[in-house]
């Protein structure tokens, strides 16, 4: 590591590179490896006219960052991507009757696959496959690590979601946050997570979830929607406000980041730093 090699620095070069107009062909080099790594950084550091031996190892091992994240984002989204959500498949079925239980611990469920009794939990339908048929069950998993993780906020949520004074389906909200998460993903606004080699991408992946289910709760508590209607607007204004939030996700002092800490370890203390209001 040189001098200053971090995740936030690392980020920031990113943002800088991919953005840059001088570099032209040099952009399309950034994320193949049969472009030497250090070759490239310095062809890089003559467009942009700084030669300091220092400041070009430094964008090297930023380049070997980025390119080492981009893979394990691609391995990660084909790894999600192979995935669907099938009602008869056992494994699916007993997470899913997991989630019940650390939702409900004190409710006994019928073994109905098709129920009225999954919208004690927040589906929109009596059929789960509906409300999965697009997130698949990432959200199941999603879900029951938010709960084993960082129980106390979760269980908090999942309590407030039940109130008649907003409109909140708790396992809805997690299919759309994962379907929010997965278009981050796929657009490299997740790569900052993953510039750690150390860092298990999946771990990462779920806490990126409960962190954004967090704030969307947030959101929607701080509008209020008492309508599906109304709930589809706050839901749609959220989204859009999250990947532009995700462009400059680096150093957000509202996020608890710390460059101190890794990423995942900035967003985790936040999740469990703070309880909603």
């Amino acid at each position: 590591c040189s001098y200053d090699h971090t995740p936030e620095v690392t980020a920031k070069v990113e943002y800088s590179l991919v953005r840059s107009k001088a570099l032209g062909e040099l952009k399309l080099q950034l994320f193949a490896p049969e472009h030497d790594t250090f070759e490239l950084a310095r062809s890089i550091a003559q467009v942009k006219r700084f030669s300091a031996d220092k400041s070009v190892t430094l964008l090297g091992a930023c380049i070997a960052d980025m390119r080492r994240a981009n893979d394990r984002a691609r391995m990660l989204e084909e790894k999600i991507m192979s995935s669907r959500y099938d009602p008869g498949d056992a494994e699916q079925q007993q997470a899913l009757s997991q989630l019940w239980s650390m939702l409900l611990p004190d409710v006994r469920r019928s073994q109905d696959i098709i129920s009225s009794e999954w919208k004690e939990i927040g589906f929109t339908s009596e059929e789960p496959a509906k409300d999965l048929s697009l997130s698949g069950p990432i959200t199941i998993t999603n879900l029951l690590q938010f709960l084993q993780h960082h129980p106390r906020r979760a269980t908090q949520i999942f309590h407030e979601s039940r109130s008649p004074r907003i409109y909140f389906p708790f396992m809805a909200a997690g299919t759309a946050v994962t379907s929010w998460l997965f278009s981050l993903l796929q657009h490299g606004k997740l790569n900052l997570f993953f510039y750690d080699e150390h860092q298990d991408v999946m771990e990462a992946f779920h806490t990126i979830f409960a962190f954004i289910y967090v704030e969307f709760h947030r959101f929607v508590k701080q509008s209020k929607p008492d309508t599906v209607l109304q709930y589809k607007d706050v839901q749609q204004r959220f989204e859009r406000q999250l990947s532009k939030d995700f462009d400059v996700a680096i150093g957000r002092k509202e996020w608890g980041w710390s460059a101190a800490d890794a990423p995942v370890k900035s967003l985790k203390r936040w999740i469990d730093g703070t309880l909603i209001e």
